[in-house]
């Protein structure tokens, strides 16, 4: 199978939300962002149902959509990240994690440059690719594991307290 897409002015969250929708076991999911409320309330809905879903975001952006709040209380990552059978890592460096793909039970994978966004799914100039090639799903199982299995890896807790910890860019401590 393989389908792609690109997106302005196709949405392809319909077609994340549907993929999403039909996962029975696992989902492997990489974010550089994740904003897009379909997807995210997709995610919760498999999650709810005993879906095991692991969810690796980019630290940059985590920090940004939290905007301090570690709860993301005003996001609907917040609600995700609370999720049953839900677990999140987050990339400690802060050198890109920019990543748009998830896995779907093993064997379905979307990858692209479209992020999880309304900007990035409708708005921007981007691709979305569906495939079940055994080689490229070996790939990416390959390329997850090794990013999931990081030591430095953080807790979006850790990665959003630990932002204020740092000192903003161009200013000198003493």
């Amino acid at each position: 199978m393989l389908l792609q897409r690109y997106t302005n002015p196709a949405d392809v969250s319909a077609i994340d939300v549907a993929t999403l929708t039909d996962a029975t076991a696992t989902i492997e999911f990489a974010a550089y962002s994740l904003t897009h409320a379909a997807v995210i309330s997709a995610l919760i809905a498999k999650g709810k149902a005993g879906v095991k879903i692991r969810l690796y975001l980019d630290r940059t952006e985590l920090e940004s959509e939290a905007r301090g709040d570690v709860q993301l209380s005003h996001s609907p990552l917040g609600a995700l990240l609370t999720t049953p059978n839900v677990q999140t890592k987050v990339k400690h460096s802060t050198v890109l994690m920019h990543l748009k793909s998830y896995l779907v039970d093993g064997r379905l994978l979307r990858d692209g440059s479209a992020n999880f966004s309304p900007l990035g799914e409708f708005e921007q100039d981007n691709s979305m690719l569906l495939t079940d090639d055994p080689a490229t799903v070996r790939l990416f199982q390959t390329k997850f594991e090794t990013m999931w299995g990081r030591l430095d890896n953080l807790s979006p807790a850790q990665a959003i307290a630990s932002s204020h910890a740092r000192p903003a860019p161009g200013s000198r401590s003493h």
